[in-house]
């Protein structure tokens, strides 16, 4: 079988969602990773005084019918604004709808401080990304503590200047998983970062480093 018929075989079976075996030639079929599907910007609620800009939650008209909403995965935060107290809670329940699964932040992120409780109790939410959240300077008392499923937490080149409060992660997911994806050095790789939330920010102790 020659590589162009190969490579039409992989195309088609991709394309049926059948998974072929083809025991002497590798496919690749052009399948790609599952991408995050952001929530758009207009469902936010976001104040400006002076020059700053707060990120308070969900707009009402979000909250009156989220359900229309559904095809989406992802909160991302925007770029230009700092998160409130409570932003996505009530201080004792999480108001973020069941197929929200992600918390990630927009490329040029100036994000300085996630506020407290900020996502508290949020239990639907899997996983927190912190990768373009390069200028995040506070993650304030309880603002993931509480978010029973959240089970990774990621970060691009974490610089271990963030303040951390002694409980930002506690009573999560006990299980889970942290990871630095380009590390600055060995002192803030992803065993570092571990450590690191292990001690200052309440993270359980059954987490390991990617």
């Amino acid at each position: 079988m020659n590589k162009k018929l190969i490579k039409t075989i992989g195309a088609i079976t991709c394309g049926l969602g059948i998974i072929s075996s083809i025991p002497f030639a590798a496919i690749s079929c052009g399948c790609s990773a599952k991408k995050d599907k952001p929530l758009p910007e207009s469902v936010y609620k976001i104040d400006q005084v002076g020059q700053e800009k707060w990120l308070r939650g969900f707009t009402d008209e979000f909250l009156a019918n989220p359900d229309a909403y559904s095809q989406y995965d992802t909160i991302q935060i925007p770029a230009r604004v700092d998160i409130v107290t409570n932003a996505f809670s009530d201080g004792l329940q999480g108001n973020i709808p069941e197929y929200i699964k992600k918390v990630t932040f927009a490329k040029g992120s100036n994000c300085s401080s996630v506020g407290s409780s900020a996502f508290f109790h949020c239990t639907y939410l899997t996983s927190v990304d912190f990768s373009n959240a390069t200028k995040l300077e506070f993650l304030c008392f309880t603002c993931f503590a509480e978010c029973s499923n959240l089970s990774k937490i990621k970060w691009n080149a974490w610089n271990g200047e963030t303040d951390l409060a002694s409980n930002t992660f506690s009573k999560i997911a006990e299980k889970g998983e942290v990871k630095v994806t380009n590390p600055i050095d060995d002192a803030h790789n992803s065993a570092a970062l571990l450590a690191t939330l292990k001690q200052k920010a309440g993270l359980p102790e059954g987490w390991t480093a990617a």
